[in-house]
């Protein structure tokens, strides 16, 4: 540093080293995934880039369809990430330290989340129909799986249905996802005869029983009355007498 003085005034020059800004970096990468934390930065006013930073891992974590994530590693190759999530918590309580004037990346490291559920079939109930019913084996029958989603198309029906004769038929459905999980259901199909009875003969003409029923509600609908006019003229005869 130099001192000056010019016209009674002073002023000093600074002929040292200059300054200059350095940031420290720490990105953060999905690898194949999505839903990576934002990169962080920190940065110092400085003559060099001397010293560093401590960053604290966020809990953001990413997702991956089929994968479950372990943590991060600065090698995305590696299956053990150096950097876990507390097993207890889930949340992350590593630091990271970034050298002033650099970057450093972590990747996302995954594992294979094996598919071993089921698909669910819906639908697939005994049912009775009648002989010269139209049957379709895959009505109100649907298949779904918490991954592939709707794998009604899926659907194989093993078995048949004779619709022209009575009698007891087996169907077995049977549906996989992709990861080759296997469901099979069976039902019960039952083909009755057609209904062929009458009603039974009381040895009258049709037409003459009709007549009769009539004549039978006609005169339980006039005795009710004329009973009740009987009625009411014994009593006002009892009460003349009085």
């Amino acid at each position: 540093m130099e001192t000056h003085t010019t016209s009674g005034s002073r002023w000093c020059s600074y002929n040292g080293p200059s300054k200059s800004t350095y940031y420290a970096t720490l990105n953060y990468n999905a690898n194949g995934g999505n839903g990576a934390p934002a990169s962080q930065s920190a940065s110092i006013y400085a003559t060099s880039a001397s010293g560093s930073h401590t960053f604290s891992v966020p809990n953001t974590k990413p997702t991956r369809k089929g994968y479950v994530f372990l943590g991060w590693d600065t090698n995305k190759n590696t299956k053990t990430p150096s950097i876990k999530p507390d097993p207890t918590t889930g949340k992350f309580t590593a630091t990271v330290s970034v050298n002033f004037g650099s970057t450093k990346t972590l990747y996302a490291i995954w594992t294979v989340d094996a598919d071993t559920t089921k698909p669910v079939l819906k639908g697939v109930v005994d049912k009775t129909i009648t002989v010269g019913d139209t049957f379709n084996p895959m009505d109100g029958v649907t298949a779904t799986d918490d991954r592939d989603g709707d794998v009604t198309a899926n659907v194989k029906v093993t078995g048949t249905v004779d619709t022209k004769t009575d009698g007891k038929y087996e169907l077995t459905y049977e549906v996989s996802d992709k990861a080759g999980n296997k469901t099979t259901a069976t039902r019960t199909i039952t083909v009755q005869p057609p209904f062929t009875g009458s009603m039974p003969s009381t040895g009258v003409d049709a037409s003459t029983e009709v007549i009769v029923a009539f004549v039978a509600m006609m005169s339980a609908a006039i005795s009710i009355p004329l009973s009740r006019r009987i009625i009411r003229h014994q009593s006002q005869s009892s009460r003349n007498m009085h």
